[in-house]
Order: C-alpha cells, then structure tokens, then sequence
C-alpha cells in the first residue's frame, strides 16, 4: 500500500496475512526525489509494485518497488512525448505486463 501524507510525503507498507510492516518514507527512502506530492497511484506486476506521484510542480515521476530495493524516480511528463502540461490526479493498473496511466491535467 502507499499513501500521501498531509505533509506531502509518501509512505508504503505491506500487509502480510497476519500482521502489517512498519510505514516507511517512500519519499526519504528513494533516490531522485522530485519534492512533495499531491496525488499517487500504484500497481503491481509480479512481484513488483510500480508507483507513479505528481509532485507539487505537477509533473509525473514513476519508481518501482523490488523485492528488496526501490528504482530511483523518474520524470514521465519530461520522459514521454506528448505531454498535455501540469497533472492533477493520477489513477495506475496493471494489464497483464504492462502498465497504463490516466491523469487529469
């Protein structure tokens, strides 16, 4: 699970069947950081879990959760083309290997 703090933080946990880990700083614990965040979404593939954010310039990054690490942040809006300006809201699925975005400028 994720969640945006009110501070504009992220944090992830996992539920196991019988108990929850501890809450951790996505946002301190991941590499590239773009700031504060103001929407997230996340999906599963395997065993990984994907993370897309806007942060507060409204601009979407992406990282992945490994089984025992975290992929540094990267820019979307900068990455793929097309990019229709400053994001709102972010929802995330996952579609048999792939991932699909649908935000709201």
């Amino acid at each position: 699970m994720v969640g945006r703090h009110v501070d504009g933080n992220l944090y992830h946990t996992i539920r196991f069947p019988t108990s929850g880990q501890p809450w951790g700083n996505v946002s301190a614990a991941v590499a590239g950081s773009p700031g504060k965040f103001s929407s997230v979404s996340c999906a599963s593939i395997g065993d990984n879990l994907h993370v897309v954010g806007i942060n507060q310039d409204g601009n979407l990054y992406h990282t992945i959760r490994f089984p025992t690490t975290w992929q540094p942040w990267g820019d979307v809006s900068a990455a793929v083309a097309g990019n229709p300006g400053t994001f709102k809201k972010v929802a995330y699925a996952s579609i048999s290997q792939d991932v699909h975005v649908v935000s709201l400028t």
